[in-house]
């Protein structure tokens, strides 16, 4: 079975696979009211926590988020580019095809 998302074209330009995993590329909105994956905004993913961003608080919350909606650990999702930033790099390390199923579900779920 074929799950990769070149067959998404907008999730294709959000998402990268990468040896060990899941390059994500996000918008992200600190402070908002609640926490989730909002949806796919131009080339990326917009997600939103409630944390403002204050001393690292919001990409903690993004890391944490992002953990529990991909069923990672915490401790597997890295910030790779964007720390004092809306626009965020992360790695999700894990299965890449899980993991890109579990985009394209949550993805289908916030439209």
């Amino acid at each position: 079975m074929n799950n990769s998302h070149d067959s998404h074209p907008r999730i294709a330009q959000a998402a990268r696979r990468a040896d060990n995993g899941l390059i994500l590329f996000l918008h992200v909105v600190p402070g908002a009211s609640r926490a989730g994956v909002i949806g796919l905004i131009e080339e990326r993913i917009k997600v939103s926590v409630t944390k403002k961003a204050l001393d690292g608080a919001a990409n903690e919350a993004v890391r944490a988020l992002l953990a529990d909606c991909f069923d990672l650990s915490k401790s597997s999702v890295t910030l790779l580019k964007g720390e004092k930033s809306k626009q965020k790099t992360i790695l999700l390390t894990g299965d890449p095809d899980k993991l890109i199923a579990k985009l394209t579900e949550l993805l289908a779920k916030a439209v």
